[in-house]
């Protein structure tokens, strides 16, 4: 699916009535470098909330890979990896690679699999889903403490878009 359907289906198709024109999403490739590396960024009312690009996302995994093989020596470097990745992509740290698959993974499942997503990402997406209703935004806002920053702060914008949150002046 090209970027820009996918980007009509997040903004038009699934969006929060609240976060209509509010959220955008953002992504780009640079074609001239030697890697076509990229960046995505998610935008809150024209500002950047929540941004990563390529190489975040690789210093990230192999820092994390490297930490991992260290606590656990004997472990298979396959599993080391994959735990290295899911790691870095719930810090915030992925690539538009990473983002367009969460897109695919958001799409082909219920909205209940997508808030339990062991990915971030995923679970974002979900948050600015209209079928994600307050009932169950005020459970999640009990628990919010318990969550990756990034996730808790676009938790929070939601929650100020459907004014369950007083908004700071």
């Amino acid at each position: 699916m090209s970027w820009s359907s996918t980007r009509k289906r997040l903004e038009n198709e699934f969006l929060a009535p609240s976060l209509c024109g509010r959220i955008s999403y953002f992504i780009t490739r640079y074609h001239h470098a030697h890697d076509h590396a990229g960046r995505v960024a998610i935008r809150f009312d024209g500002e950047e909330v929540m941004k990563a690009d390529y190489f975040n996302k690789y210093n990230g995994m192999y820092g994390r890979f490297h930490r991992l093989n260290e606590l656990y020596s004997g472990e298979d470097p396959a599993i080391l990896w994959k735990r290295a990745i899911l790691e870095a992509e719930n810090a915030g740290e992925f690539d538009e690679k990473r983002f367009y698959t969460a897109c695919n993974e958001f799409f082909s499942q219920s909205i209940e699999e997508s808030l339990a997503s062991e990915r971030m990402i995923v679970r974002i997406l979900a948050v600015f889903d209209r079928r994600t209703g307050k009932r169950r935004l005020r459970e999640m806002l009990a628990e919010a403490n318990t969550k990756e920053p990034i996730f808790r702060a676009m938790l929070l914008i939601r929650a100020k878009a459907e004014g369950m949150i007083k908004e700071e002046k």
